[in-house]
């Protein structure tokens, strides 16, 4: 009888949940006849778990950001609590439910500002952002976009917010902030090949940014010694990516 059925469904156009899954007799109906795409990056997997869920749970964005966001910020979220009114502040993470309004009065009346939160691996927190920061930095403002932002908290009321001035997006934070790189040398490795092919990535990209080679020697000690100012370099990405390429990913630190 459910044979029967199943059958005139077919004859009749309709397909039931169950008839989905059946086994249509041919090459077509195979799963290994699934195109051979290839596995998505991890920004693409995580964007899509939120998409669908709501929420990440294999990873989340900010891991990856993890040392960038600790070299050049001074605090987490969670500890902003303890700070006064009106301190300086200088924090990273995630943008969430980002909103742009019309200022109501006042000098800035007509003009927009907007109100955001920031999260990050401790805690979120509610930002402002006022008429004359808001036309310079706009365009980093977009939710689930990873930023440093640098402002003035606040406490009114028992509710904490951080009034911003500039909005820095995470990859630009190392060429944008740091002031002093160091590279992390053993002696056993040294060669003048590798010396050189290293001197090559100072040339290639010429900057303002000292650049400090810290030695550990055979005796377990630390020899730190200032390359000179006409292989100073510029942090960026490029860099960053020869200089790891090279040596090792946990081989480069930059400082602020």
């Amino acid at each position: 009888e459910g044979g029967a059925r199943i059958l005139a469904d077919r004859r009749s156009g309709q397909e039931t949940f169950f008839s989905m899954f059946e086994d249509q007799g041919g090459p077509e109906g195979r799963p290994d006849d699934l195109p051979d795409l290839p596995p998505w990056k991890e920004t693409e997997l995580l964007q899509h778990e939120k998409d669908a869920f709501g929420f990440y749970f294999t990873s989340h964005p900010l891991t990856s950001y993890r040392d960038v966001l600790s070299n050049f910020t001074r605090r987490s979220v969670g500890s902003l609590k303890g700070l006064s009114d009106n301190e300086e502040v200088l924090v990273g993470g995630m943008i969430a439910k980002s909103a742009v309004k019309s200022v109501g009065k006042g000098r800035n009346k007509g003009r927009l500002m907007a109100r955001f939160e920031l999260e990050d691996l401790d805690g979120r927190i509610d930002c402002v952002m006022f008429s004359d920061a808001f036309a310079e930095h706009r365009q980093y403002l977009s939710d689930d976009r990873i930023v440093i932002v640098h402002g003035r908290f606040s406490v009114k009321e028992d509710n904490p917010e951080i009034f911003v001035d500039r909005i820095l997006p995470v990859e630009k934070a190392r060429e944008e902030l740091a002031r002093k790189i160091t590279i992390k040398l053993g002696m056993v490795g040294i060669t003048e090949s590798l010396l050189s092919a290293l001197r090559n990535v100072f040339r290639e990209n010429p900057g303002r940014c000292p650049v400090y080679l810290k030695i550990n020697t055979r005796n377990m000690q630390t020899a730190v010694i200032a390359v000179g100012s006409d292989f100073h370099v510029s942090p960026t990405d490029r860099f960053h990516l020869a200089v790891t390429e090279l040596l090792g990913g946990d081989c480069v630190s930059y400082s602020p």
